[in-house]
């Protein structure tokens, strides 16, 4: 915590980083190349010598009599920074001998611009986020095309989920957000997906495979573990009504279909299937929501819903996915 991890990355390598980038189609974030400073982990890591060509610093060493390990994989150009190195770079230099000052430079206006859209991706989102970090499509759509894309892009970055490619977010916009306000589009890439309920853009990393048919035995002295990452299950048993839950059989299941329960307040039963409508719960949630039953009878929905009179109050210590 609070360390700092210092690299010996110069202006070669920024002017390579660069042309990586650029031969990548990045944008000005990607063209910025390397930052001198950034937050690594927990700590920071720092490049102190971005200003300093690999030329001066090879003289300084020499001068200073310093001895250093060459890898022996720097000479090897089936890596491409290596090709950029040793066949384009010589070309370069021999047409445009300030070519690294240049492209340093070029990197620079790159990281300005970068900063210029970020802040203006955090004043627009600071209008279109919702609740439980979801975006409002009614106010995403009153933004530009080109203002669509950067706050996505910053939103998504905030969530700490990789970006699209230029190819998925415009995937995004087509399929997910100019869908029917019924539909329950999906749209995925590596590590990411990105939903519609109702109104509301969801951001989420890939959901776990989940058995919603197992059944698991719920010891109330015990935190009790949920399948596919959903969290751990506590209960506080309370004390005045402990003698109730004495010889009664807990157990945590899920949705399944045909469920019922009563809610305190409101006469009659109610299928769980509409309640999770009236709740609001997105559809692809709706079999992951752990359901706390007392022998049959359905006694908590986490989350959302708890018999008042039950002899035990639930806490969720993690559900990511709820």
């Amino acid at each position: 915590k609070n360390s700092v991890l210092v690299t010996a990355h110069q202006a070669n390598d920024q002017a390579e980083t660069l042309l990586l980038q650029l031969f990548r189609g990045a944008g000005p974030k990607g063209l910025a190349a390397m930052p001198t400073k950034i937050k690594f982990a927990k700590g920071w890591l720092v490049r102190p010598l971005l200003d300093f060509s690999r030329e001066e610093l090879l003289q300084y060493a020499k001068a200073q009599k310093l001895n250093w390990i060459e890898d022996e994989s720097n000479t090897d150009t089936k890596f491409n920074r290596n090709l950029i190195r040793h066949k384009l770079m010589p070309i370069l230099k021999k047409n445009w001998p300030g070519i690294i000052t240049t492209l340093n430079r070029v990197a620079n206006h790159c990281a300005a611009a970068s900063e210029l859209l970020e802040n203006l991706a955090a004043e627009d989102l600071a209008n279109v986020i919702n609740a439980k970090d979801t975006i409002n499509i009614d106010a995403l759509k009153k933004l530009s095309s080109a203002r669509q894309d950067n706050v996505l892009r910053f939103w998504l970055h905030t969530l700490h989920l990789s970006t699209p490619s230029e190819v998925k977010l415009h995937e995004v916009i087509r399929t997910v957000v100019n869908s029917r306000s019924d539909a329950s589009p999906v749209v995925g890439w590596q590590g990411a997906r990105i939903r519609r309920f109702q109104n509301h853009l969801y951001a989420m990393s890939p959901l776990v495979p989940h058995d919603n048919k197992v059944i698991l035995q719920f010891n109330l002295k015990r935190p009790l573990k949920l399948p596919a990452d959903l969290g751990v299950l506590r209960a506080k048993v309370n004390k005045k009504l402990a003698a109730a839950a004495k010889n009664k059989i807990f157990t945590v299941r899920f949705r399944q279909g045909g469920e019922k329960l009563k809610l305190a307040k409101r006469q009659g039963t109610h299928q769980l299937k509409k309640l999770m409508q009236e709740w609001q719960i997105p559809p692809w949630l709706r079999d992951r929501i752990p359901l706390v039953y007392c022998g049959a009878e359905i006694i908590a929905v986490v989350g959302y819903y708890n018999i008042v009179n039950m002899p035990i109050y639930l806490q969720v210590l993690k559900l990511d996915t709820v």
